[in-house]
């Protein structure tokens, strides 16, 4: 089977698999019809050509699957549709040449995994504004690997997260993996973050990293500090920070 060209349908709603017809874009670049309103689970999943995705209407209406870029080793820039509300989980897990993400001021939720070990992203910009709160949730520890949102993220040394953010789950900007000492451990890059005021939540081993008593690995500042509304620091959440 060759593909000379791929043209979907006004009608198509739904895409259960785009991996084959993005294998044949012949300058890896993917456009995903206005009409498509979901992703289904990893439908990019390993591909090994696609570079640039680009969305053919707005993010109102659509929904993205599990893992629906997870491994896509070409990828290295990705800017998410205005009136997106979630970015899902593990959408971009191990996009091993990302370096940049736009995500607009509509999106509320950031689910566990969704950078976890983009070991090249180095700038997530978030549009200014937004009228809903950001919660960054919570990730998970299975043995000794961890998943968390941003986490293994070695060249993410600074975010600046939104005014709007209520929330910075479990193992957010972590380690990938407990057991520092082996090669498949992705460490954290943070070096330095400052923590909205309206972050109520901080949870578990949020920012745990690697660090030593000459070179600890991040930095904390608080905005606006005095009128801070957290309340909640999870257990080790702040491990070897200065």
């Amino acid at each position: 089977w060759v593909f000379i060209s791929v043209t979907l349908g006004a009608a198509i709603t739904a895409v259960s698999s785009l991996s084959h017809e993005a294998n044949n874009v012949k300058d890896g670049k993917f456009t995903v019809p206005a009409a498509v309103k979901r992703i289904e689970t990893g439908a990019f999943a390993s591909n090994a050509v696609v570079t640039e995705i680009k969305f053919g209407g707005g993010g109102e209406n659509l929904i993205f699957g599990k893992n629906v870029f997870d491994g896509c080793a070409k990828l290295s820039r990705m800017v998410l549709p205005s009136g997106l509300t979630e970015i899902s989980e593990s959408l971009f897990e191990n996009c091993s040449s990302l370096e940049y993400v736009y995500v607009p001021n509509t999106v509320n939720s950031i689910k566990k995994g969704a950078f976890h070990t983009c070991v090249k992203l180095s700038t997530v910009e978030f549009e200014d504004n937004g009228e809903k709160d950001l919660v960054i949730e919570d990730g998970e520890q299975k043995g000794m690997d961890i998943k968390g949102a941003f986490s293994g993220c070695e060249a993410l040394n600074s975010i600046s997260l939104p005014a709007r953010t209520v929330k910075i789950g479990a193992y957010a900007f972590t380690v990938s993996n407990m057991n520092t000492g082996t090669s498949r451990t992705k460490k954290s890059g943070l070096t330095s973050i400052v923590i909205p005021a309206n972050v109520k939540t901080i949870g578990n081993y949020a920012f745990y990293c690697v660090g030593t008593k000459v070179k600890p690995c991040v930095s904390l500042t608080f905005d606006d500090i005095n009128n801070s509304k957290l309340e909640t620091i999870g257990k080790n959440a702040f491990t070897a920070l200065v």
